[in-house]
């Protein structure tokens, strides 16, 4: 690389930090960012280039394509190796606002009437239960085993993968309708366990954290490398989790 490309990188670095605060609700990675900063200001790379550079395995490199490949900030030749160009820093601004404009349309038209609708309630407005780790499986079942219309689960994390948690989703999946979000990251776990062959899933490029919803809802979140849950059976928690699953299970 050479030091004029360098320096440009370096500035970038420092500009792109205040960036990454803001777009990283839309779900995109700091890699990501740095992927498409060099291909902007490098020209065309091939994915090997890109490692060179940047210090990172080539996997993570070809993630980080895939990724920005589906969001439509760069673009590929038909080369064999491939190079990789940024579109125009414009034409990704127009499409982040236009990701942003339309989240803040669903928030407008599905969430806000909801939690109006909660502040009029005469139910107890919270009804959660905090839930260390080893907890976590116990309530799965209990969310799993209870009533007899469709179940939503995300997968983010390996560790929901254990014996106890997939044969009770077999189970589950018997008589009910079992829908499924699984990360692209435990994906090849997901396929280990068979459950691919009896519950509708869809594999996302990222989730933010994993859940059960059935007549109740668990959401279950990592902090430092432990798992911790979120478990509610108020009626208006579960709609907001039913309507985001859905919202993510819709998008293309």
């Amino acid at each position: 690389m050479s030091g004029e490309v360098s320096s440009v990188l370096d500035f970038l670095g420092s500009e792109i930090t205040g960036l990454y605060r803001f777009i990283k609700i839309l779900g995109i990675s700091r890699r990501e960012l740095d992927v498409y900063a060099l291909i902007l200001t490098s020209g065309g790379l091939t994915a090997n280039e890109i490692s060179d550079i940047l210090g990172l395995p080539l996997s993570k490199v070809y993630e980080s394509l895939s990724s920005l490949l589906s969001r439509k900030w760069i673009f590929r030749t038909s080369d064999r190796p491939a190079r990789y160009y940024a579109v125009p820093v414009s034409e990704v601004w127009e499409e982040i606002k236009k990701t942003i404009n339309e989240q803040i349309r669903e928030v407008e038209e599905k969430i806000l009437p909801l939690l109006e609708s909660l502040s009029r309630s005469p139910v107890p407005l919270l009804k959660i239960v905090l839930l260390d780790q080893s907890k976590i499986p116990s309530f799965v079942r209990r969310i799993l085993s209870r009533g007899e219309g469709e179940v939503y689960v995300s997968l983010a994390y390996r560790e929901l993968l254990d014996p106890t948690i997939v044969s009770d989703l077999k189970k589950a999946a018997i008589g009910r309708r079992v829908k499924v979000l699984v990360s692209q990251e435990v994906y090849g776990d997901f396929k280990k366990t068979g459950l691919n062959e009896v519950a509708e899933y869809k594999v996302v490029d990222k989730l933010f954290g994993s859940g059960v919803i059935g007549e109740e809802v668990l959401i279950i979140l990592k902090s430092s490398g432990v798992m911790q849950g979120l478990w509610s059976d108020h009626y208006y928690f579960v709609e907001l989790g039913r309507v985001y699953f859905n919202h993510l299970w819709q998008k293309p």
